[in-house]
């Protein structure tokens, strides 16, 4: 609760008095409460450098199925180099593709096809 104390109001100029007391009740309810100012932990993923090759896998395996957040996605365009995330999706297309067609092979061996 914030008390208010009025300056002693002056006979001689009243309307001196009322500013002052109009402005000293502005500043009774105008009054917020801050919180000081700490400095905020830094960010690991909030780095000025280049993503390593994990990251950049995880991006692109991100990118694969659409979840790839805000945060990294801003890191990969700021910070990584473009032959980077095309050569491993390249790679990562191709061990998709290498995988679906090994499944459909032992799918056929197994049914006797």
């Amino acid at each position: 609760m914030v008390t208010h104390v009025s300056p002693p109001v002056s006979r001689e100029d009243p309307d001196e008095a009322t500013l002052q007391h109009s402005i000293n009740r502005n500043e009774a309810t105008h009054c917020e409460m801050t919180t000081p100012n700490t400095p905020s932990k830094p960010d690991p993923h909030d780095s000025h450098q280049q993503p390593g090759p994990l990251d950049i896998i995880l991006s692109v395996l991100a990118s694969f199925f659409g979840v790839q957040s805000g945060r990294n996605q801003e890191r990969d365009f700021r910070h990584g180099r473009a032959v980077h995330f095309i050569i491993v999706g390249l790679g990562l297309t191709l061990l998709l593709i290498m995988g679906i067609w090994i499944a459909v092979k032992f799918a056929l061996r197994a049914a006797g096809v």
